[in-house]
């Protein structure tokens, strides 16, 4: 039977489980280091160490996918490889930053902070590519007679961006550079979020649900961070930043799978659902439902102003 009809039914397997339990592991050591000063400093350097590894794995990963695989899904995957090239760069340079040397965000300056900013803002440019190169290169032909499709999802980014904006004290000027940054990364972020969501609905590979899976985490992630930085409630070193570890693994763990399926052989078409079909509908609106419902938790937190998010 081709591997391709039978890999989306099992998302949980043994591997899952141990990528969780290590990520379990992970936090509760970050949780006990930092709780320090004596230890706090090797927090920063498991943070930056893990980061770092992760994102190299997934850019080795993507480069050999790119090698060997057939023409059109090796252009797919390009946009990935340079994304996590970006990455790399981003995530070295702002755990050192922050977690090694311990400087202060509001003391940086202007190249500082353009140092790890603009190769993230070009991470989410060529990762947004990725995602939308799918659906060019699948000929998503049902896709004009399925617009009501994307309604909800859209949506969903819609609320997500007025919730940010809207609802924020803002402690750190929307004019600055940084504010900029933070305005960028997170217009880029919700574009993402959008794509990725209708990616994970429409998925028939395993692979890349691991691979959509873990960059839906880091999108929702992202956005609960940068709202911290905007209201300078959150000054790095949160627990919530190990989930950012998790998503790069599962991405990591979605390209492996590939190139363990060899699915890269495989025509783009063959790696999505064409939206129509009953899987689909059900994947997507259950998928919704769920973000639909952290959304409006989220913004009624913000607006209520009730506790920290962050610890």
């Amino acid at each position: 039977m081709n591997e391709c009809s039978v890999e989306s039914k099992k998302f949980i397997n043994l591997p899952i489980v141990f990528i969780v339990a290590c990520w379990i592991v992970y936090a509760f050591l970050y949780v006990i280091l930092k709780s320090s000063e004596t230890t706090k400093i090797f927090a920063g350097y498991l943070e930056l160490i893990i980061m770092v590894v992760t994102d190299i794995a997934a850019f080795i990963g993507s480069v050999y996918i790119c090698k060997i695989a057939i023409a059109q899904t090796k252009r797919i995957f390009v946009f990935f490889a340079l994304a996590f090239g970006f990455v790399i760069i981003d995530d070295a340079i702002y755990n050192f930053i922050f977690y090694v040397l311990k400087m202060p965000h509001s003391e940086l300056s202007n190249l500082v902070l353009s140092s790890y900013n603009i190769p993230y803002l070009l991470f989410l440019i060529f990762q947004v590519l990725f995602f939308i190169s799918i659906f060019v290169y699948a000929k998503f032909s049902k896709i004009k007679a399925n617009m009501g499709l994307l309604i909800p999802v859209v949506a969903t980014g819609i609320i997500l961006l007025f919730v940010f904006f809207f609802s924020i004290n803002w402690k750190e000027g929307q004019l600055s550079l940084g504010g900029f940054y933070n305005v960028s990364d997170d217009v880029l972020g919700a574009v993402r979020f959008v794509v990725a969501a209708l990616c994970l609905a429409v998925s028939r590979n395993r692979g890349l649900t691991y691979l959509f899976f873990g960059t839906l985490l880091a999108g929702i992630v992202n956005i609960i961070l940068d709202f911290g930085f905007f209201t300078q409630d959150y000054h790095t070193g949160s627990v919530l930043e190990t989930l950012l570890a998790l998503s790069s693994v599962f991405q990591v763990y979605g390209l492996f799978y590939l190139i363990k399926t060899k699915s890269y052989l495989l025509q783009p078409q063959q790696l999505i659902f064409e939206p129509d079909s009953i899987r689909t509908q059900c994947a997507f609106w259950g998928f919704l439902i769920c973000v639909m419902s952290l959304s409006v938790f989220l913004g009624v937190s913000i607006f209520l102003q009730q506790g920290s998010l962050f610890f």
